[in-house]
């Protein structure tokens, strides 16, 4: 049933370049449309809410995808994800009324939440689709949502010129394909794997189970990994705290609009990390190490790679690319944007060497790592964002881009000793 390792990667590239591509032209709309304070707004919502969802998340769909010993069933992970989506949107709401500085910003903080709820919905559905290898089903649901959301929200930007309308569209579209097609998505897994004549643990469909003793012990199971994708998100929108208490909404509307432009490579990076994890667990679970190394050395070549043509290419036409996407003050910031560029390439190959992590489950392991790669963040941030402003916040991401990859590094070595010492 499970298919080639190239056409899962195919297809996932399509999805998250799809989802991706149309998540930018999102922002290229309100860029466009509306002003830069409004892409502040807009990217604040993501900023504040973002690390709340994760958490809540806490990577149950990575969870379910490399439960290859059939631990736990889909039910069970359905039942968690409802119970701690629950929780996290009152939070979301209530950071929203904290965190927002007038009422159209908690208003759309409120709904940016609300959006991200229901975008659970979907991603806890992807959990049969990793474990049988079957992503298709994924990049279509990324493909619709992608589409749908940047039709829907440029119409409504075009017409009200309201980033507060426009993100409710977005939580409408995010909604409507949950409902037409995403709920779906275990069925036909069940159904493919009949077929196939693959036996399965349980018939998979959208009936929760609320079975307290099993599910409490798959919230300590995943609860380490939720922390550290928790901790991994503020890591990643911690400079934008920072530029939005010492400079505004103008300067992060900059800020955002630059680190949205790095939307390709992490499509790319995040296609290849998807179609491999499933296949890093099983050699990790089979102690077939060698294999596991070599594709994670692959991985990593991959991104280092990848970040030598961004740079270049950021380097040759950056300021062009930016005056044409955007505006023209956009262009002004081309030293921050080839900075920019660099550190985001870093955090690949750091994000790439933590999904070896991620794959060996060892996710208390990761603990420790984005503890102290948090602590870093908000620390250079801290030092060089109040001083240098957006630039501040360009080496920053440099900085805990090469945090990031001595963590995950210093834990597989020590792993894979222990692996070998056993």
């Amino acid at each position: 049933m499970s298919m080639s390792l190239r056409h899962n990667f195919m297809w996932t590239l399509a999805g998250n370049l799809t989802y991706s591509g149309c998540q930018w032209g999102m922002l290229v709309a309100i860029a466009k449309l509306g002003t830069v304070e409004g892409v502040g707004y807009f990217g604040l919502a993501f900023a504040i809410t973002a690390p709340i969802i994760i958490f809540a998340n806490m990577q149950l769909c990575v969870v379910a995808g490399t439960d290859t010993k059939r631990d736990y069933l889909f039910s069970d992970y359905l039942g968690l994800r409802i119970i701690t989506t629950i929780i996290a949107l009152p939070a979301m709401i209530g950071f929203g009324v904290i965190s927002g500085s007038d009422r159209e910003s908690v208003l759309i903080i409120i709904v940016i939440g609300v959006a991200k709820a229901i975008e659970s919905m979907s991603d806890i559905v992807y959990g049969p689709c990793y474990q049988q290898e079957r992503l298709e089903r994924v990049a279509i649901s990324m493909i619709l949502k992608g589409l749908i959301s940047l039709a829907t929200l440029c119409t409504v930007m075009y017409v009200t010129r309201s980033i507060l309308y426009a993100s409710i569209s977005l939580a409408i579209s995010w909604a409507i394909i949950v409902v037409l097609y995403d709920i779906k998505s275990p069925a036909v897994i069940a159904r493919m794997a009949r077929e196939s004549h693959i036996a399965m643990v349980e018939d998979l469909n959208m009936h929760p189970h609320f079975n307290w003793p099993k599910l409490r012990k798959l919230l300590t199971l995943a609860l380490p990994l939720g922390f550290v994708t928790m901790l991994g998100s503020l890591t990643l929108n911690g400079p934008r705290y920072f530029i939005e208490w010492c400079f505004g909404k103008h300067d992060l509307g900059i800020f955002v609009a630059l680190a949205y432009l790095m939307a390709a490579g992490n499509t790319i990076f995040t296609a290849l990390g998807q179609s491999t994890m499933p296949r890093m667990s099983k050699y990790y679970a089979a102690k077939d190490f060698r294999a596991f190394k070599k594709l994670l050395v692959k991985q990593v070549a991959f991104a280092a790679m990848l970040t030598v043509c961004g740079v270049l290419l950021v380097s040759m036409a950056g300021q062009w690319l930016l005056s044409v996407i955007y505006k023209p003050e956009y262009a002004t910031h081309q030293t921050e944007f080839i900075w920019l560029t660099l550190g985001t390439g870093i955090g690949f190959i750091g994000g790439y060497l933590g999904q070896g992590v991620t794959a060996a489950r060892a996710y208390r392991h990761l603990t420790i790592s984005s503890v102290t790669i948090t602590a870093s963040a908000i620390l250079i941030s801290w030092m060089l964002i109040p001083k240098f402003g957006i630039l501040g916040a360009a080496w920053t991401t440099g900085l805990v881009g090469v945090v990031s990859c001595i963590m995950p590094i210093i834990i597989l070595i020590t792993l894979l000793r222990k692996e070998a010492c056993s």
